[in-house]
Parts: C-alpha cells; sequence; structure tokens
C-alpha cells in the first residue's frame, strides 16, 4: 500500500486552547498594575489548578499544580484551557496600597474564546488614600507649603514621590517629607493599610504640634479618604 510507507499522505490538525485573558488596572489611573495573587474557581466551587507556561510570559494553563497566580507587572495573565463553563475570578490578596477587592468576578468562556482571540476580563483595584489637611486653628484658614512626614506602626518614615497633578504616592525612592499644596491639603496613595502617625516639621509662626495617629482601611480609596 502506497500510504503505508515513508511516502504516506499526511494529514495534520491544530488545535485551538479555549483562553481567557484577564487584565488588572488602577482604578484611579487606568494604569496596568500588578502583584496581586488571584485564584479562579469552576461553578461547583473548585479550585482550577494552574501551572506557568513554559516560554510563554504571563501565561498559564489550566489543569497544572498551583491553587493561586501571581499578576505579573504588565498587569495581564492569559490562561489557556479552561473547559468551556462558567467560572469566578477572586483576589486572595491585593497588591501594596490597594483596597481588597471584596467580590469574586464571574465570567465564562466557551469554544469560541480561542487564545488568538480570548474572552476578555478587567477588574480594577483602587489605591487606599490619605487626605491631610492643614488649618490655621486661630483664622480657620488652610495653610499651604507645611512640611510633614508619616511614620509607620515601626515608628520608620513613609518615603514618597510627588506626581504631577500635585498628590503624593508611596515610593521607596522617594523622599520622607511632603508639603501641603496652595489649598492647604495633600493627598497620599498608596499607604498600605494599617496605623500611621502623622508628624508636622517646624512651621515658622505657629506653636508645636504633637504627633496625630490616623488609620488607613480597606474602605479608604479616592472616594472615601482616610
Amino acid at each position: 500500500d502506497a500510504n503505508v510507507s515513508a511516502n504516506a499522505a499526511k494529514a495534520s490538525i491544530v488545535d485551538s486552547p479555549i483562553c481567557l485573558s484577564v487584565a488588572k488596572i488602577d482604578g484611579d489611573t487606568k494604569l496596568p498594575i500588578g502583584g496581586q495573587v488571584f485564584k479562579v474557581m469552576d461553578n461547583d466551587g473548585s479550585i482550577i489548578k494552574l501551572s506557568p507556561i513554559t516560554g510563554k510570559a504571563g501565561w498559564f494553563a489550566a489543569g497544572g499544580l498551583s491553587e493561586t497566580f501571581v499578576m505579573p507587572a504588565s498587569g495581564t495573565v492569559n490562561i489557556a484551557y479552561l473547559p468551556e463553563g462558567e467560572y469566578e475570578l477572586v483576589e486572595v490578596t491585593p497588591a501594596d496600597g490597594y483596597a481588597v477587592f471584596a467580590e469574586a468576578v464571574s465570567f465564562a468562556v466557551s469554544n469560541d474564546d480561542l487564545y488568538t482571540a480570548p474572552e476578555q476580563l478587567k477588574v480594577e483595584n483602587f489605591a487606599l488614600m490619605v487626605e491631610v489637611t492643614k488649618t490655621d486653628g486661630l483664622t480657620g484658614e488652610t495653610l499651604p507649603g507645611v512640611s510633614l512626614e508619616i511614620l509607620d506602626a515601626n515608628g520608620v518614615a513613609v518615603k514618597m514621590k510627588k506626581l504631577s497633578d500635585g498628590s503624593y504616592t508611596v515610593d521607596k525612592d522617594g523622599a520622607v517629607l511632603f508639603e501641603t499644596g496652595t489649598n492647604g491639603k495633600a493627598s497620599i496613595r498608596l499607604l498600605p493599610a494599617g496605623d500611621f502617625t502623622l508628624v508636622e516639621q517646624n512651621n515658622p509662626g505657629f506653636g508645636k504640634v504633637e504627633p496625630v495617629p490616623f488609620t488607613v482601611r480597606n474602605e479608604n480609596t479616592s472616594a472615601t479618604r482616610s
């Protein structure tokens, strides 16, 4: 038979895996963020175990070994080989300085959601935020240009940098001091949930102010600042 030999006729089939693409963005800036820990659960509440796909950064395969995955700095993850069906994406741990995403995100994949055009899922996290207001005790007017610092629960000064909009964000390479703006206020993003102390530096013409303790909670985002 001519077809059972080195010259055999050949036929090949290429299967395209079903795929989900998850994008994680900052709810305020709309920029991608990474560092969160997630898990995927099926409609029965069972965890879908995943493993990284070798040679494809940010790609995971269902049917793996790990119950969770970490969102890379790119803010995008692709999960391939999910069977058709309904699922939930659950955030286990938020990125530092972000509010916990309390509710699971439901999604479904079908045979049409192939890796070349995957089901798209976008999830927002809002940064925790603190707003400091400095006022004159005599006149009640706000005070611009007042220098302050924030200490964490261990007494270590929090480093931050100033953004283009005049607010500040936590940054390990930043400075420990910040100032109130022309409106007498300063907004600080990405302070993690916990206890802190606000310390004022010397303010000429005014008496010494005792350090002020405050707490950042999960609900203290841009909409409801601490």
